[in-house]
């Protein structure tokens, strides 16, 4: 049971460890691969006579020789991600600088025979997704004593749900709005398509108390100027804007707007101290 970490780019786990990852997938193989191995050395057969639906595609066969190891299998969904296969080329073919941290990794899987599971970035893609790879060692077949590697690749993906989370949970009011621009391609109204629970206060009518669906009917946003300042400087970059009420019982506020992904998107925060300011009643 130990956790090995193979240069800067590959971080890798072997034995027991491989079951606590948290890919469902991942930890189902791996406890099949030792309730196999609690009886007799596992097959490639095992994990590939009836494969899981999809497994498949994202999954790799290697064959290990004397000094290399050749692809048997390249899951068709892989090929299409780094755009070339590997079926039928050998380890010491495969163009990437992390070829031989790879290596060590499939050497200590097979001569050990235990599960390895490791993980690195896709060099491939310009965004740099986080890849998990586990490796099963399995006897070829049981009529011929050549062992190969069962590997199931995984692509470890931003949860939604811990972007919510820090969305619900900032410090900071938050409003997401769709703008809604006018022939000139100004912004002249936004939809307001969701908020935190701090910015629900900035999302109400002023006369009313009622929640808006459009930013300039609310209260904060209604003003002239605070709308010409904050909103209609967004596209060309982030603003930030210092408001400071005529009513010295109501707080300073600090605004930012910038786009995202074609969004408006505003963050309001309190604050004691204001600079550069615009005043509102």
């Amino acid at each position: 049971m130990s956790t090995l970490t193979i240069g800067r780019q590959i971080k890798a786990w072997y034995g027991a460890t491989v079951s606590k990852v948290a890919n469902e997938t991942v930890r189902a193989l791996a406890s099949q691969w030792q309730h196999v191995r609690a009886e007799r050395d596992p097959l490639v057969e095992d994990f590939w006579h009836k494969p899981q639906s999809g497994i498949a595609d994202y999954a790799l066969l290697l064959q290990k020789g004397r000094r290399d190891y050749t692809y048997l299998h390249h899951g068709k969904a892989l090929q299409e991600k780094v755009g070339f296969g590997m079926q039928g080329k050998t380890l010491s073919e495969l163009r990437s600088p992390l070829q031989r941290r790879m290596r060590e990794v499939f050497d200590r899987c097979t001569s050990e025979f235990e599960p390895a599971y490791f993980q690195c970035f896709d060099e491939y893609e310009r965004n740099g997704t986080l890849w998990g790879y586990l490796c099963l060692p399995v006897m070829t077949s049981s009529d011929i004593d050549a062992m190969s590697i069962v590997i199931y690749c995984h692509f470890i993906e931003d949860k939604p749900s811990i972007f919510r989370s820090l969305f619900d949970r900032s410090g900071s009011a938050v409003i997401v709005t769709e703008p809604i621009p006018n022939q000139f391609g100004q912004i002249e109204d936004a939809w307001i398509v969701s908020r935190n629970e701090k910015g629900e206060r900035y999302c109400r009518n002023h006369a009313t108390g009622a929640f808006e669906v459009s930013l300039r009917a609310t209260s904060l946003f209604s003003i002239p100027n605070v709308w010409e300042t904050v909103v209609e400087t967004a596209p060309r970059g982030v603003t930030h804007t210092q408001i400071v009420p005529r009513d010295p019982s109501k707080p300073n506020l600090h605004i930012s707007a910038e786009m995202i992904d074609e969004r408006l998107v505003l963050r309001i925060s309190e604050v004691e101290q204001v600079s550069a300011t615009v005043m509102m009643d």
